[in-house]
């Protein structure tokens, strides 16, 4: 049930230290199981309601050798490369430092320049990205795309926030 899969995600983030997502590979064989990453992605088209202007969203567990993703799309962003995007970027931010963090326009992002070069060559323009946390513990983020500049603000990253709080507690 339910306080299964979250005592077995919580043990996973605790393993992996907690700490923003290392490079790696994507794997889903990181010791869960079908069902949950089903719940994984689950949350990710879940995200994709966000705001009308969510067009891609990925949710992300770091672990000690790379992380586990799940992306979600509407077309607009192309998710295959998207998924590829280096760290750090604004979800290892996020997870790393607890608070949301947003970009209302890649092209004059400087923070983190080989995760905007990917993010703008798949379309996004504008990302907001929120840790998922509960019971004081950060398990990861969930990260929201959106082919339009400016496509979020202070009201969507309450809203993600919100979000992430839920799918952190279902994860």
């Amino acid at each position: 049930g339910p306080r299964l899969l979250t005592a077995r995600l919580a043990a996973l983030a605790h393993r992996a230290g907690l700490g923003p997502a290392a490079e790696g590979t994507v794997s889903p064989l990181a010791g869960l199981t079908p069902r949950e990453i089903e719940v994984l992605q689950l949350v990710a088209d879940r995200a994709l309601e966000l705001s009308p202007d969510t067009n891609a969203a990925g949710v992300s567990l770091p672990l000690k050798k790379g992380s586990l993703s799940a992306f979600a799309g509407n077309g607009r962003i192309e998710l295959e490369s998207l998924a590829a995007a280096p760290e750090p970027g604004p979800g290892s931010d996020a997870a790393g430092q607890g608070r949301a963090q947003v970009v209302r326009s890649l092209i004059v992002e400087k923070r983190w320049p080989e995760f905007t070069n990917r993010a703008l060559y798949c379309g996004a323009q504008s990302v907001l990205a929120c840790p998922l946390s509960g019971d004081g513990q950060v398990i990861g983020s969930v990260v929201f795309y959106s082919s339009q500049e400016g496509g979020f603000g202070a009201h969507q990253a309450g809203v993600g926030q919100g979000f992430a709080h839920g799918a952190a507690v279902l994860l």
